[in-house]
């Protein structure tokens, strides 16, 4: 998704926001258009286009037509696909409207929001990619990358999915600006202070209600071992607050970047000019071909994850407890009857049965809960669903996984 995002964003580079007329269609190759038969039509499919038909084109017959596919307008696609405002949980938008060149003064109130404490006057956008030293070494994409004014390094990922070593993930992406950061001939070891913030659509701490939290580099005793870096996390789905609840700058951009896709008009709340350009950015009808595209793309790849998902816990439940309950009126008739027997003939078929009965299914669905479990995480797998995922809806842990 990063390099896509990289190669649709050069691609805009010529066509801003400012752009209300849509991209340039890719030419349209009609195969044999000069001679279709009578009554025929040649059609070409490209994406976010509707059909235009096109009389009398180049030779053909009197009367007949080709049909073509023309990108549609910002407008037309906005009401095609029912959106206002771009989600800002998506990488897509979120990039498009915090890392892009001439968006600084809105990443900056993004993060004074996020690090009030911090005092931030201006931010300078950093690359957002970075390679390691070794040739099979993974590299790392930041979704937005920038230094403060007062020099401190700020890197921001905003994560839709569930992941479980998102943790792993922060701190891995720690270590590339501070790699380089001491160089040959200096007194010290003293790098820039450095920020990983983590927004997150999903909860990674349950037992604390705190929507962001600040975890540095200290012993048992809560002393810090360095002040130079810290990683902050955004648990999105803690943020509960209703629009006229909102109290200050930082509950409003959680709000924000909790909401944005679900509004259809800009609330009143919103309606200082502070927000203005935040608004206009994430129109969807006023953003440009290119991004619409990209932003289209991503949303339905997330459409499509998610229906698998569920389709595959819903195959699994049901099979789980149909086989559950199967074994469990099994066992359970066995063991009424081995009972039933040992305490006598008719004290058994009176009260063997019960007991029997009950603690069959008793176990038969704890043995079905297991069998659903297993089902679930192999029906997931088969559909290549991620293990980090297929853990956290199941609740087994990756040997368990490997092994179905």
């Amino acid at each position: 998704m990063e390099n896509d995002f990289q190669d649709i964003r050069k691609e805009a580079a010529a066509s801003r926001r400012e752009d209300t007329n849509p991209a340039p269609a890719q030419e349209a190759t009609i195969p044999g258009k000069d001679s279709l038969p009578s009554g025929n039509t040649a059609t070409v499919n490209q994406p976010l286009t509707k059909e235009a038909t096109i009389p009398g084109k180049d030779s053909l017959p009197s009367g007949k037509t080709a049909t073509v596919n023309q990108p549609l307008t910002p407008e037309e696609a906005a009401r095609q696909f029912g959106i206002t405002y771009i989600d800002l949980r998506y990488d897509t938008a979120f990039k498009i409207t915090f890392g892009t060149p001439g968006n600084e003064d809105l990443l900056l109130m993004l993060l004074r929001a996020l690090l009030p404490n911090e005092n931030i006057v201006s931010v300078k956008l950093e690359p957002q990619e970075q390679t390691g030293d070794r040739p099979d070494a993974r590299r790392s994409v930041y979704d937005v990358a920038c230094t403060t004014d007062k020099g401190k390094l700020v890197n921001v990922e905003m994560q839709l999915r569930p992941n479980n070593d998102f943790g792993e993930r922060m701190i891995y992406y720690s270590g590339f600006p501070i790699r380089n950061a001491v160089h040959k001939g200096d007194a010290g070891y003293r790098f820039a202070p450095v920020y990983v913030i983590g927004i997150l659509d999903f909860v990674i701490d349950s037992s604390s209600a705190d929507v962001i939290q600040h975890y540095q580099v200290q012993n048992s005793r809560g002393r810090r071992l360095t002040d130079r870096l810290e990683y902050v996390t955004v648990e999105l789905p803690k943020f509960l607050k209703d629009c006229e609840q909102l109290e200050g700058e930082t509950e409003e951009q959680l709000f924000l970047l909790s909401n944005m896709g679900r509004l259809r008009e800009r609330p009143e709340k919103f309606s200082d000019q502070k927000f203005d350009k935040l608004f206009q950015v994430t129109t969807f009808a006023a953003m440009n071909y290119y991004e619409q595209m990209a932003y289209v793309r991503q949303m339905m790849a997330e459409l499509d994850a998610r229906s698998e998902i569920r389709t595959a816990t819903e195959t699994g439940l049901e099979e789980g407890r149909k086989q559950g309950l199967e074994q469990g009126l099994e066992q359970g008739r066995k063991q009424g009857l081995e009972q039933g027997l040992e305490e006598g003939l008719a004290k058994g078929r009176a009260e063997g049965r019960a007991e029997g009965r009950a603690e069959g299914e008793a176990a038969g669905l704890e043995k079905g809960r297991e069998k659903e479990r297993a089902d679930i995480a192999r029906a997931m797998k088969a559909k290549g669903i991620a293990t980090e995922i297929i853990a956290e809806c199941t609740g087994l842990n990756k040997n368990q996984i490997c092994e179905l």
